[in-house]
């Protein structure tokens, strides 16, 4: 991960004149990236902002972003009206806020954070992307109540890890618990039908880009284990047998997992 790449990209979050094609998910992603190197304590460049700045600026960017005039909150896809992502509302997008903020959360110890959180799942849990903790793609802002019901595991693997975040910055809290147990048990069942990690797409055929978001989730998963131990001995086992069978199933010519 090369610290000017980061800095770039989260430059044109924040510098207020929007590059017509930026993807919030992708600038997300980026914010994520540079919070993980602050947790870490990696070193950066000195004659630029740390690693946390970066999280934090691109935090405050997205959370100007939030948008209660469609669909009553959560952020659009893309930020420019040029773009048919900016019609729409993926859970993706507000999943990795969520993520974003609940390690925030832990990371500063500021209350903010944690409001934020709370607020951007309540939002997804209200406005029909989360039901009965499925989670599903998103929505139309011209029409909310029109849910793209399509499901995918890294949607579920940025609230999971959010919901372990929250677990433990509450210290244990029951709803927080509740929460994390619920999206975990339907992931499994959802993604898991034999214990191996599978898209819902793989009967017919998944996009290339289904194989990177399989592997973030897997590592959220991961993750969740050591923000919340508890949880460490219904997720280990079946990333164990994933592990076995990707190790399998390794595409040398793609140099990728199926």
């Amino acid at each position: 991960m090369r610290f000017t790449t980061t800095l770039a990209y989260l430059g044109v979050l924040s510098s207020g004149t929007y590059a017509i094609d930026l993807d919030v998910t992708n600038a997300a992603i980026w914010a994520l990236a540079s919070l993980s190197a602050a947790e870490a304590n990696l070193s950066g460049n000195q004659d630029a902002p740390g690693w946390e700045s970066l999280a934090i600026t691109a935090f405050n960017e997205l959370a100007r972003d939030w948008d209660e005039k469609s669909c009553g909150g959560g952020l659009r896809w893309q930020i420019s009206p040029f773009n048919e992502g900016y019609y729409y509302k993926s859970a993706l997008t507000t999943g990795y806020f969520f993520q974003l903020s609940s390690r925030l959360a832990k990371f500063r110890g500021n209350a903010t954070y944690s409001d934020w959180a709370i607020k951007s799942y309540q939002w997804s849990n209200g406005s029909g992307l989360i039901v009965n903790y499925n989670v599903f793609q998103g929505t139309s802002v011209r029409d909310c109540e029109e849910i793209d019901h399509n499901q995918w595991s890294d949607n579920a693997g940025t609230y999971i890890i959010g919901a372990a975040y929250m677990y433990n910055v509450t210290d244990g809290s029951s709803i927080w618990k509740s929460t994390l147990d619920g999206l975990l048990n339907k992931t499994l069942t959802t993604f898991f039908p034999d214990g191996i990690a599978k898209e819902l797409c793989e009967a017919t055929g998944c996009p290339d880009s289904q194989h990177i978001a399989k592997g973030i989730w897997i590592r959220n998963l991961v993750d969740t284990m050591s923000v919340a131990p508890y949880i460490s001995s219904v997720i280990l086992p079946v990333v164990r047998t994933t592990a076995v069978a990707a190790g399998k199933a390794y595409d040398e010519k793609r140099y990728a997992f199926k």
